[in-house]
């Protein structure tokens, strides 16, 4: 067994080498497929890290799994010998800044299989590209507004209902997201925005300071020169995760944090599945299908009874959904319950080894 040298990213653990190491299946036809590794597992937090469960699952099904570093354009080289690749990037440490380059590159110029796939991931972090998606889809979502002319945006909070809730567009675990309880608030705010860069908003915002500073700040990429402003949903204690993967669906409830509007991140979740409306299940499922993702968890909120999405991730702390009961199966138009804990992995390794046989068969085509 040959031992990984290479790392993709800091948050890499002497832990997962050992998992990740090369490994050959004896005999039987197999598929040879790169793995980027991932471990973004906070101190003291739920598991998130796919990589070794992946590595594992595909040993185990006869296929040889190399780990590869995606560090340098010179890394293309070697991933492109592979007939797939797979690997999980975050929304910090410039990780961006590679795949939004790598995974095109390898779909489109040499047809390669990838986890996440392009369609699925192009979006992640870009609550103005998701709100654009679910404009175009007529998906059922929270209003939201985006401006990219300082004075419509005015002219747009001059007639606005308040509160609102104002977001960067990049951000996760409710980072960026601020509630806007006044007009006047809303017009410093816009101003602010379009004058200065921002890579975190603080939460007395447009009042508090963020100074971007290219030093704490450098994986990250700063915001300026638009608005978004999302209508306020009330009477919401907390919101809706529904993760879609192929036909499987995991779902579970996160409550607010005490005396906040915002629930990602609060650590506070309910696995309760009577707690969950299976409109909810059933609007992310619809959603999935629509976008064409591999991989998705939708935040969903309820107005009148009626599911709305707010947005959505290709990427989530894996960690969380182990400890989810059972998951919806979806058979052509029924829901079934399937109960059992299930680690998310064995669905992301089955949606990407059907993509991997889609493409093994175009290229096979006579």
């Amino acid at each position: 067994m040959q031992e990984i040298k290479h790392m993709i990213y800091p948050q890499w653990t002497e832990r997962n080498k050992r998992s990740l190491s090369l490994a050959y299946p004896s005999s039987g036809e197999h598929f040879q497929i790169a793995i980027a590794e991932d471990d973004y597992t906070a101190p003291n937090g739920l598991r998130d890290s796919s990589s070794p469960l992946w590595a594992q699952i595909l040993r185990e099904k006869g296929h040889c799994v190399s780990s590869v570093c995606v560090s340098s354009l010179t890394d293309l080289l070697t991933i492109q010998k592979f007939d797939g690749f797979m690997g999980r990037w975050a929304h910090f440490n410039g990780m961006a800044r590679i795949a939004r380059r790598l995974l095109p590159t390898l779909e489109m110029y040499r047809d390669i299989a990838c986890f996440p796939n392009w369609r699925t991931c192009w979006h992640y972090d870009d609550k103005i590209s998701q709100s654009y998606i679910l404009t175009a889809l007529c998906l059922p979502h929270v209003r939201t507004e985006i401006f990219f002319d300082c004075q419509r945006a005015i002219d747009f909070v001059n007639s606005a209902s308040f509160p609102c809730v104002l977001k960067l567009s990049s951000g996760a675990g409710s980072a960026n997201v601020v509630l806007i309880k006044t007009r006047q608030e809303a017009k410093e705010a816009v101003l602010r925005l379009f004058q200065n860069r921002f890579t975190r908003l603080p939460q007395n915002f447009p009042a508090g300071e963020s100074p971007f500073d290219e030093r704490k700040h450098s994986g990250y990429e700063a915001q300026s020169g638009y608005v978004l402003l999302q209508r306020f949903v009330p009477d919401n204690a907390g919101d809706i995760r529904i993760t879609i993967v192929g036909d499987t669906a995991y779902g579970f409830i996160r409550k607010n944090r005490p005396h906040d509007f915002r629930a990602s991140g609060s650590g506070l979740i309910d696995y309760d599945p009577k707690s969950i409306p299976v409109s909810a299940v059933r609007l992310a499922f619809d959603a999935a299908s629509r976008l064409g993702t591999q991989s998705a968890a939708f935040d969903i909120l309820l107005e009148d009874g009626e599911p709305l999405i707010v947005e959505f991730s290709y990427t989530y702390v894996v960690g969380a959904l182990d400890a989810c009961p059972g998951q919806w199966i979806r058979r052509g138009d029924a829901l079934e319950w399937r109960s059992g804990t299930r680690q998310v992995e064995n669905d992301h390794v089955e949606v990407f080894l059907a993509d991997m046989q889609r493409v093994n068969q175009k290229q096979n085509a006579p």
